[in-house]
């Protein structure tokens, strides 16, 4: 009902159970279990379709960890949560804008990195150009990153959080090094996320 649309979802909403029960009983019908087809239902709704910013209506009401990347006809939305909980940032080739969780995906295309997408914040990419607006007030952005992407997720050569994560890593090696001395000849990195830490 709303046009073609292709969603890319990083994360977890943790109100989804009651908002996917509540459209059943009204006739919707979901074909999959997956968090993201609840988006997509709620941007088909009538009551936030008829909005002047359907999207920025559904985030307000949707709870959890995400990073959204919905690409229609005529532009591209991307959008992350107000904790800012997974790592979503912005590039450019050329004249081209571009979008990826980490930063490691703009030097595969020869990209450069320009800023990461704010907690809060719904980026637009489109003919016109680039533009941005926020979807819950500044007083309601509460930063809360997700370790494991420093830990373990991301690729090490990326920045994630404003951090390189190899850096990162290796500092988490040095400080266990410190907190936990183990009188060893060898560290061996396991699993191979730990190999920057190793060094360390």
């Amino acid at each position: 009902s709303i046009g073609h649309v292709a969603v890319c979802h990083n994360g977890n909403l943790v109100n989804v159970a009651q908002i996917r029960r509540d459209y059943e009983e009204h006739g919707h019908i979901f074909t999959s279990t997956s968090d993201t087809e609840v988006i997509l239902h709620m941007l088909a709704d009538r009551q936030f379709a008829e909005k002047p910013d359907p999207l920025a209506a559904v985030l307000r009401q949707i709870h959890g960890s995400y990073c959204l990347l919905l690409i229609y006809p005529d532009r591209i939305e991307a959008a992350r949560d107000p904790s800012g909980n997974r790592p979503l940032c912005l590039g450019r080739r050329g004249d081209a804008w571009v979008v990826a969780s980490e930063t490691v995906a703009f030097d595969i295309i020869e990209a450069d990195y320009e800023r990461e997408v704010e907690p809060g914040e719904i980026v637009t990419i489109s003919a016109h150009g680039i533009s941005s607006r926020r979807f819950v007030e500044p007083e309601d952005v509460r930063r809360a990153h997700c370790i494991f992407e420093h830990v373990y997720f991301a690729d090490p050569a990326s920045y994630v959080f404003g951090a390189n994560v190899h850096l990162a890593r290796k500092e988490m090696g040095r400080a266990l090094a410190r907190e936990a001395p183990a009188d060893a000849d060898l560290v061996i990195p396991v699993p191979n996320c730990a190999r920057c830490a190793a060094m360390g």
